[in-house]
C-alpha cells in the first residue's frame, strides 16, 4: 500500500530530473543532439541506423496480404511464459506471500526487504524491456516527460483483463491488453466520425483513467460489503 504510493510520486519526480539530465549530459553523438547549438538530448531519436523493427522483421510470414511477425509474439508469448513459471519458483512464491499478507510472510521466515529488493528490480527490468519493444515497434525513443503517464494504460490494461490486488495473472494481462488496444483503435474512428478529429486522443485518456477509476470504486464497494 504505501510504498506503491511512494514508488509512484518519486517515479513521476524522477522523470523530471532525468529530464534535467538530458539536456546537461554530455553526449556527443550528432544524431543524438539537438542540431542548433549541439547540447542536449533530443526529445525524440530516431533508431533506424540502431534496432529500429528488429522484432517485427523477424520471421515474418505472409498469409493473404496479412503480415504475422513471429519473432514478436514467439518473444511477447516467451516472457510470459518466463513471468508465469517465475512465480512458481521459492522467489515467486515469497513474493506473491509479502504482497498478500506482509505479516503471514514475516513469520513464515520470509526475508522482506530482500523480496521487495528482487520484485522491483525484476518489475524495473521488465518494464525497460518492455519500453525497447515499444521503441523498436515504433523506430524512435521518447524523452523528457513522454514516459509521465506510461503506466496508466498498462493499469487499464491489467484491470479490463480482470486483475485484482492480490490476485492478477499473465492472462489478465494478455486479455486487457488485447480489449485495450481493441478499444483504442475503434474508438479514433467513432471519436473522428462524431465529434471532432482532435477529440480522438481525449477521447482515449477519458476512457484509460475510466477504467481506472471504475477499478478503484468497485474495490471500495466489496470493500464495504466485506465490512
Amino acid at each position: 500500500g504505501k510504498e506503491e504510493i511512494t514508488a509512484t510520486f518519486v517515479g513521476f519526480s524522477f522523470i523530471y530530473l532525468t529530464s534535467l539530465f538530458w539536456s546537461i549530459a554530455p553526449f556527443n553523438n550528432p544524431s543524438m543532439l539537438w542540431p542548433i547549438g549541439g547540447e542536449g538530448m533530443r526529445p525524440t531519436i530516431g533508431l533506424k541506423p540502431y534496432f529500429e523493427k528488429i522484432l517485427n522483421n523477424l520471421w515474418v510470414i505472409e498469409i493473404q496480404k496479412i503480415k504475422i511477425p513471429l519473432g514478436m509474439l514467439f518473444f511477447y508469448f516467451g516472457l510470459c511464459i518466463f513471468i508465469k513459471f517465475f512465480f512458481k519458483t521459492k522467489i515467486g512464491i515469497a513474493s506473491i506471500a509479502v504482497g498478500e499478507n506482509e505479516t503471514f510472510a514475516k513469520l513464515s521466515g520470509i526475508d522482506i526487504p530482500k523480496i521487495r529488493t528482487l520484485a522491483i528490480i525484476l518489475s524495473t527490468v521488465i518494464a525497460a524491456l518492455g519500453i525497447c519493444v515499444y521503441s523498436q515497434s515504433y523506430g524512435f525513443i521518447e524523452l523528457y516527460d513522454a514516459p509521465l503517464m506510461v503506466a496508466f494504460p498498462a493499469a487499464s490494461a491489467i484491470l479490463m483483463g480482470g486483475g485484482k490486488e492480490g490476485k492478477t495473472k499473465v492472462t489478465h494481462a494478455v486479455i486487457g491488453t488485447y480489449l485495450f488496444q481493441t478499444i483504442y483503435i475503434l474508438s479514433a474512428p467513432i471519436a473522428n466520425e462524431l465529434l471532432l478529429p482532435e477529440v480522438a486522443e481525449i477521447f482515449r485518456n477519458i476512457i484509460t483513467n475510466g477504467v481506472i477509476l471504475y477499478a478503484i470504486l468497485y474495490k471500495n464497494q466489496e470493500n464495504s460489503s466485506s465490512i
